[in-house]
């Protein structure tokens, strides 16, 4: 009987769906441990952020007692010296303090018997005794000065658990004469921590350093709080023993049962340890369906497989009596080798490619020729050791990789590859070796992701994490700026790169910092100084990079010789100091190899330069804040600072010598209380709005004066923010108005108006749209960005003259903030394109529906002279939140979103949906 009988279904055939089978399952797993390291990783960022947060407040707060407690000590010990303690005295000392009222309850003094001789409540028996107390006779025999902590107990004045927070009292004879302690309640810890969004049931534990439980809240409590309890999993202990200070773990709580992601940390000062864990099944709540959802895919690819090949057998019992059946049988086959091959080659997010048992490239989708940059035609016949970088192709890592898919059956790692253009980038690789029936090897299925960005954020992180770390401990300036250069990927592309600062009393920039360590720079530096007053560095005087991607006659003659003295092809200069102000010092980098992505470096060098401007202006901080304090009390402007919401703090004394008012009249008042128009409170309303959404605010207002006058003064307010955006404090400068302040007005609405339209310019909006950006990353309120491009008005321009053309710009703007809200914002952005700001809690459904209106608005004629002008627009929309939080990606995002429907024809809108754009569903397009 033949191999393809009844009774001999081809062995091939059954291999290879075994084959599919299983390279479709080990796809599905994959994805899905990665998807739930991802989710396990989100959980543990969340509670490291928990855990810091109660670590500093904690902190704080025992900062706080331990403060009190060294106030009395040294009272009771003067009164000691004088010969008794006197409870009048002291009841005198806490209420000229500022000490919280429950803190003051809380005191207690005891003698050296341990009887406690003050802070007992009235009505309370005088004979409290402390002395078996182990953290009284641990004070009595250690005589070594500080704050005590101690195990958690109940009070024998209040019958609450507590924790004792002491310190040690001694006679004018240097002997132990008593202790003075606060009892911190340890309920009121777990009202605190009950506050926390923990989801569904997460917990937060407080233990000591003996981890012994202090205080806990769980979402699902399972009874009263077991304080002292000093039961943990065995994962806590071992993840101390790791890392004693810090760490993260995943356990079953032994308290409940539940299994958490945890994250602890040790406070620095005090001997207490914060558990902060997310459940298991919180965190893993979408994961579950993912998995039920691929499940429920492969089960039902491996049930249509072997009904497949159920019928194909059934076909080949009966090919002798019905030819025509066999044939319909075929081309089933057909069909489904079609449908798989369809949906390989249709993952674009993947490259997905077989090889042969030597590693030649046998197949290739086109997420594969999407990522790699090759052609099918290009690379099939290839030895797949063409996408390593020549280093690892040289220690034989593409032979080791294949040896180890063959040993374990496959192998997976995270490299950096090569794309056709010579363009590095990081990718997640995994090889699975294939075999037939006979156990015998026929080829390799490999698997690769792009993960750059995902690897760039983990070491930005992680060189962010070190330069922070350095700075706390105050690390001098070279070693902190060594330290960014030094975490700096090379990725084997040849980088050098340095930190050149400039001094307050020279034009020429010093070497600060350089990598390698030992490089050329010093050298190159004394033979060809960087002058900032060379007219080819003008550029540093509004810190803007100078870029230069190859050699150029028309280089500057530095840049030559740092190319020459340095070995490089690409140099980077990126200015230290914000965009437009004069450069503190440039980050420069040389890179030898010229085929590298520019965007990449470009980025690497402006992060290196963000990371120079951090430290070099925290080493300039103390000097600077000494100056501006001397400068606000000299100012001759008059100056009044306010908080956020607008409450006076301070005057100065110009503010004070030309109204008559004091500091003390107007302290804590609103700010509105000096303006006779706040009386209109719509335009209160409207000066308010300004400043929440721009942050400044100027304009004439007629002042009230101490004795009652009212004068017309000129009002410029600014806002002082945090380095994450929040306001903090207001600054109102006053002068007298004149036509210097109105010309300086008017020169103001030019720079940041288009004179058209009236409209902002693109400089004011992208001054809004980056503080629109830093309250959405606040979770304060979200945006949606907007890029419109009129259709048609290059027709109607050359056809009917400017004049037309300046009609249709001014008819566009007044139809599209008819469209808006007050809040919103439209600039023109240049051109025939405009720009909206959409801010407040902003979603797909709303800005979809805004968007339809601008484009039958903008759709409708305009009327010009005789004529009747037909234009209209193709827009692209951008949520924050759906790309990288920067403005320049968003507006990137906004036009790659204009240019597709531009491409579809124009005249309708389209959110940018990704990278990859694959699912209908996450786009929306409209034709007018």
């Amino acid at each position: 009987m033949t191999p393809w009988g009844p009774k001999g279904l081809p062995k091939t055939l059954l291999w290879t769906l075994l084959g599919l089978n299983l390279l479709a399952f080990t796809l599905a797993v994959l994805t899905l441990n990665y998807s739930r390291e991802h989710y396990r990783e989100q959980a543990f960022v969340a509670t490291r952020n928990i855990a810091q947060l109660l670590e500093r407040d904690l902190t704080a707060d025992l900062d706080r007692i331990d403060q009190i407690l060294t106030d009395v000590q040294t009272e009771v010990e003067q009164q000691l010296i004088a010969g008794a303690l006197q409870p009048a005295a002291l009841d005198q000392l806490l209420s000229r303090r500022s000490y919280r009222l429950d803190e003051r309850d809380a005191l207690r003094v005891a003698d050296a018997q341990g009887r406690l001789i003050y802070g007992l409540p009235p009505g309370l028996s005088s004979q409290v005794q402390i002395a078996d107390r182990p953290y009284f006779q641990r004070m009595q025999s250690d005589s070594s000065p500080g704050v005590q902590l101690s195990e958690p107990v109940v009070s024998r004045v209040t019958g609450r658990w507590s924790l004792v927070v002491a310190r040690r009292l001694t006679d004018p004879l240097g002997e132990f004469a008593g202790i003075v302690y606060l009892a911190l309640r340890l309920d009121g810890l777990e009202q605190r921590f009950a506050s926390l969004d923990l989801g569904a049931a997460g917990a937060v534990s407080l233990r000591d350093a003996h981890l012994h439980l202090l205080a806990r809240h769980s979402v699902r409590p399972q009874g009263p709080t077991p304080v002292g309890e000093q039961r943990v999993s065995e994962d806590l202990k071992q993840a101390l023993a790791r890392a004693p200070l810090r760490g993260e773990y995943v356990a079953a709580t032994a308290l409940d049962g539940i299994e958490r992601a945890n994250s602890y940390r040790r406070l620095e000062r005090y001997p207490l340890l914060i558990i902060v864990g997310l459940a298991t099944d919180d965190y893993l709540e979408r994961w579950w369906s993912e998995l039920t959802l691929t499940s429920t895919l492969m089960l039902s690819f491996a049930g249509l497989s072997v009904l497949f090949a159920g019928h194909l057998r059934a076909s080949w019992r009966l090919r002798e009596q019905d030819m025509h059946s066999l044939a319909a049988q075929g081309e089933v086959l057909r069909e489904s080798e079609q449908r798989f091959r369809l949906l390989v080659q249709g993952v674009r997010d993947h490259a997905i490619f077989m090889l042969s048992p030597e590693g030649t490239v046998l197949s290739w989708n086109d997420g594969a020729e999407r990522l790699k940059l090759w052609t099918e035609a290009e690379v099939v016949g290839q030895h797949f050791s063409v996408f390593y970088p020549p280093e690892l192709v040289a220690a034989g890592a593409p032979e080791r990789h294949l040896a180890r898919a063959r040993t374990h059956g496959h192998h997976t790692v995270e490299e950096i590859r090569v794309r056709k253009s010579g363009e590095r980038f990081w990718a997640s690789v995994t090889l699975t070796a294939l075999h037939d029936q006979a156990g015998r090897l026929t080829g390799y299925a490999k698997l690769t992701r792009d993960i750059t960005v995902s690897k760039r954020v983990e070491l930005q992180e992680r060189r962010r994490r070190t330069v922070l770390e350095m700075m706390l401990s105050d690390a001098p300036l070279s070693a902190t700026l060594q330290a960014v250069l030094q975490g700096l990927p090379d990725q084997g592309v040849g980088l050098t790169s340095a930190v050149l600062l400039k001094p307050a009393s020279a034009s020429s920039l010093i070497l600060a910092a350089q990598q390698p360590a030992a490089g050329a720079w010093q050298s190159l530096l004394s033979a060809h100084p960087l002058d900032t007053a060379d007219p080819w560095a003008d550029w540093l005087q509004s810190a803007q990079p100078f870029l230069l991607w190859g050699p150029d006659p028309q280089d500057p003659a530095w840049c030559m010789a740092a190319r020459q003295a340095l070995g490089v092809q690409t140099l980077l200069l990126w200015p230290i100091g914000p965009r437009g102000a004069p450069a503190l010092g440039v980050v420069v980098l040389g890179v030898s190899d010229p085929t590298q992505e520019r965007t990449a470096l470009a980025a690497l060098a402006q992060e290196a330069a963000d990371l120079c401007l951090i430290i070099v202006q925290r080493a300039r901080s103390a000097e600077a804040q000494a100056l501006a304090a001397s400068v606000y009390q000299a100012l001759g402007e008059a100056i009044v600072v306010t908080s956020a919401a607008g409450e006076i703090q301070a005057l100065n004394p110009a503010f004070q010598q030309l109204t008559g008012y004091r500091t003390e009249a107007l302290q804590s008042l609103p700010l509105k209380d000096l303006a006779e128009d706040s009386r209109e409170s719509a335009w209160w309303a409207r000066l308010w709005q300004s400043l929440e959404t721009t942050g400044r605010w100027q304009g004439e207002v007629r002042t009230r004066f101490a004795h009652g006058e009212v004068r017309p003064q000129w009002w410029m307010i600014s806002t002082i923010e945090d380095e994450q955006g929040t306001a903090q404090k207001r600054l109102l400068i006053l002068s007298e108005v004149t036509d210097k302040k109105r010309a300086e007005e008017i020169i103001w609405r030019e720079a940041n108006y288009d004179p058209l339209t009236g409209l902002p310019n693109r400089r004011l909006f992208m001054d809004r749209l980056v503080q629109a950006l830093k309250r959405a990353q606040q979770g304060r309120e979200g945006l949606t960005l907007m890029l419109i491009d009129l259709d048609h008005f290059k027709s109607v321009n050359d056809q009917w003259g400017h004049e037309a053309g300046d009609v249709v710009l001014q008819t566009a703007a007044q139809r599209l903030l008819a469209c808006v809200r007050s809040t919103d914002t439209v600039a023109r952005w240049g051109g025939d394109e405009f720009t909206v700001l959409l801010t407040g809690a902003e979603d797909a459904a709303r800005a979809g529906a805004l968007a339809e209106r601008m484009v039958a608005s903008l759709s409708e004629p305009i009327a010009w002279e005789a004529e009747r002008l037909n234009i209209g627009a193709s827009i692209g929309l951008c949520l924050a939140g759906s790309s990288p939080d920067d403005a320049e990606r968003l507006l990137s995002h906004a036009d790659q979103a204009m240019y597709q429907v531009k491409r579809a024809g124009r005249g309708g809108f389209r959110f940018y949906a990704g990278e990859d754009d694959l699912s209908a569903s996450l786009t929306k397009a409209h034709k007018a």
